[in-house]
């Protein structure tokens, strides 16, 4: 939303009318967050000298006079101190990514204490919180200081600290000292306050340049004394954020005594909210215009098996052309699986690998989340699936795009698929030919079933999802995310999201090559082929001589069985990636599990057989001890 990004936002603007209020909002530097249209707003990185991306255009607290290096034990408030020493104007203020001010005329609903909480930082939320064009200045400038709205804690907030598992009392104690020591005539009040149950949380505060001044010296005077007293050179990554924790206590510290000495401070404190989902919705733009752009959807757990996907694919890709990979996953994946995605293809500079949290874009629809919360109640699939469906509105920069499963193995450039001309289809795809050996015979029901209650005029036509070149365009044109959702609601699905795609898409796709979804025979898939309809049966086995995509589709996947069908394509590759041994280890505990259970199995039969034949009686018994003896001396 907020295009104010270069330093001219940084100057002088302010008149006797009209004073230059500036809120410094502390942003993170390995997240992509929304803005806040509005000039009082100014978005800084804080510990920017960490940042090491090269086309970020968001200011930096790494300019000027600064203690940016601090960022991991200050927090927040390198922001500030690098506000208080290079920029000017007649109001400071600080704020975070997640929590900002609201300036509604009314209070907003509260979830917990007196904030309120939204899911995204959009246009509504916006304008709800008085942000937006109803916000009045002088909600500001009628006072000196504002902070966020206090709340009140079941423990004092000296107990709040010592329960913390990650804080130590001691240290608490040692930032009493040092207020004693430096500002002896704040000890009194300090001490009050942090034995009290009243609190100011989380660096929230606007002050006229006078009291931000003083309040910045009071902060940075002691947090440095801190530093000197007390050594956190062992302390956990959490634990060295102790002077940002500091910082908190003392902002609240600070206004008491301030508003004790002087009466006539106009002093207020304001609602703020916080924000659930605060990562960008702008729309991801490709690459470049002849790029190839790859999407999937990724869990965090299936991160070593995305990776050898990706592997294959780098591996045969066309050196004079770049890949858009775009991985949609949700807030689970962790920063380690992220950087592993990232390493993978760092050999191969023509790949741009970008994570999509999906979580911002369908925070939007909430009939969304109630409804696929419902379906996987119902139904054994991962929910991150259904997003593919949609990908085509978080995607909306995007007119083309293959997504492909995470479990293919690439034997040929996928460029080449993507070149294919759909001749004005929707969609290009194969056959699920499993599917088809079900209609065929195998599962007689789903014929009629696919007929009569999905009302497909020929169920033989039904694709596979795991490959899929997608006309973005023409399915925005005739499509809306809620005219999918309902088709999402309403449908008796088996296998859902393939299903739903297949009723959206139905006689609107253009058949490609069978070597671009080449199913394994893994699992009970060989048998099913004798089933097949002799046309695809053919054209299947021509493709196993030279498959471009290989697709273990079924659940008996080469990671989990070694000896399933073209196993060794998918080993090829993996022990050629940093993810091997992951992945190897993951196999040998599924197979060691496996054994266990079925010894388990085994041992729970025999007990029961053996219990039908000697009975429960006296006999029985004693039939049964005997044995116990037996077995203990063979051990």
């Amino acid at each position: 939303m907020n295009n104010r990004k270069d330093a001219s936002i940084l100057q002088y603007h302010g008149t006797p009318e009209n004073p230059d209020i500036k809120i410094f909002v502390s942003h993170r530097i390995d997240q992509e967050s929304e803005l806040i249209d509005n000039p009082i707003y100014i978005p800084v990185r804080s510990g920017a000298v960490f940042d090491k991306r090269t086309d970020v255009k968001l200011l930096g607290d790494d300019t000027g006079d600064n203690i940016c290096e601090k960022n991991k034990s200050y927090c927040e408030i390198t922001t500030q101190y690098w506000a208080w020493k290079n920029v000017e104007a007649d109001y400071y203020g600080l704020c975070h990514y997640r929590r900002y001010f609201s300036f509604a005329d009314e209070k907003l609903p509260v979830c917990e204490g007196n904030w309120a909480v939204f899911d995204i930082l959009d246009k509504t939320t916006i304008e709800k919180t008085g942000n937006g064009s109803t916000f009045d200045a002088k909600k500001i400038t009628d006072y000196d200081i504002i902070v966020g709205d206090k709340f009140t804690m079941p423990q004092t907030i000296y107990e709040q600290w010592d329960s913390a598992p990650f804080l130590y009392k001691e240290d608490l104690d040692c930032l009493l000292s040092i207020v004693k020591d430096l500002y002896p005539d704040f000890y009194e009040i300090a001490d009050e306050y942090i034995h009290g149950h009243l609190f100011y949380p989380c660096n929230l505060f606007i002050m006229k340049k006078k009291y931000f001044f003083e309040y910045s010296e009071f902060l940075f005077t002691i947090l440095a004394e801190a530093e000197k007293r007390i050594d956190i050179s062992k302390y956990t990554v959490v634990q060295t954020r102790l002077f940002g924790h500091f910082a908190e206590r003392l902002l609240g510290i600070w206004c008491v005594k301030k508003l004790q000495d002087d009466k006539s401070i106009k002093f207020k404190t304001q609602q703020w909210f916080f924000v659930k989902n605060p990562q960008s919705l702008a729309p991801v733009k490709p690459i470049s215009e002849n790029s190839v752009p790859l999407m999937f959807v990724c869990s965090d757990y299936y991160v070593p098996y995305c990776i050898t996907t990706l592997y294959s694919i780098a591996k045969n890709s066309d050196k004079n052309r770049s890949y858009d990979i775009l991985i949609l996953t949700n807030s689970a994946m962790t920063n380690e699986s992220k950087s592993l995605l990232t390493k993978a293809l760092a050999a191969y500079k023509n790949f741009m690998i970008r994570f999509i949290n999906v979580e911002p874009f369908l925070s939007q629809y909430p009939d969304y989340q109630r409804t696929i919360a419902g379906i996987v109640g119902e139904q054994r699939f991962d929910s991150l699936l259904m997003i593919r469906m949609f990908s085509p509105f978080l995607l909306s920069s995007y007119k083309k795009y293959i997504w492909l499963d995470c479990d293919l193995i690439a034997k040929e450039d996928v460029g080449n698929l993507f070149d294919t001309d759909l001749n004005g289809k929707m969609i290009g795809a194969v056959h699920d030919i499993i599917f088809n050996c079900f209609l065929n015979g195998s599962a007689p029901a789903w014929q009629s079933f696919y007929k009569n209650e999905f009302n497909m005029q020929n169920p033989y036509n039904y694709v596979n999802a795991g490959v899929i070149v997608m006309d973005a365009e023409k399915y925005r044109q005739k499509y809306t995310f809620e005219s999918i959702l309902e088709k999402v609601k309403t449908e008796p699905y088996q296998i859902y999201e393939q299903d739903v795609f297949n009723i959206i898409i139905e006689n609107d796709v253009h058949f490609v090559d069978e070597k671009w979804n080449l199913f394994t025979m893994g699992g009970n898939y060989k048998e099913q082929m004798n089933f097949a309809p002799a046309n695809m049966y053919f054209t299947y086995m021509k493709a196993r001589e030279n498959p471009a995509l290989i697709h273990y589709a079924g659940s008996d996947k080469p990671w989990n069985n070694p000896y399933t069908d073209m196993s060794m394509e998918f080993w090829q590759n993996a022990k050629e990636t940093l993810v091997y041994e992951i992945i190897m280890g993951r196999m040998i505990d599924a197979r060691n599990n496996h054994k266990i259970n079925e010894i388990e199995r085994n041992l729970k039969s025999r007990k029961y057989l053996l219990k039908w034949i000697i009975g429960e009686g006296r006999l029985g018994k004693f039939v049964r001890k005997i044995l116990r003896f037996f077995n203990r001396k063979s051990k």
